[in-house]
């Protein structure tokens, strides 16, 4: 599961790092592999963040 979450394409796994190495081969631009990324690592990111919190924040309000 370590390895599997090691993958995932966010900031700081090895998974967000390789997507960063074959965004930067496909598009010769640097700056536009860099935009799309963050945008890809940021939208997952906020994913996981909204995921934790509509589970944890259920149960610590009761609702769940």
């Amino acid at each position: 599961l370590i390895g599997l979450i090691n993958l995932l394409p966010a900031f700081i796994t090895d998974g967000g790092r390789m997507l960063e190495l074959a965004l930067r081969k496909i598009f010769k631009n640097q700056n536009k592999a860099t935009k799309i990324y963050s945008t890809i690592s940021t939208v997952f990111l906020l994913t996981i963040v909204i995921a934790l919190l509509l589970n944890y924040g259920s149960k610590l309000l009761g609702l769940g």
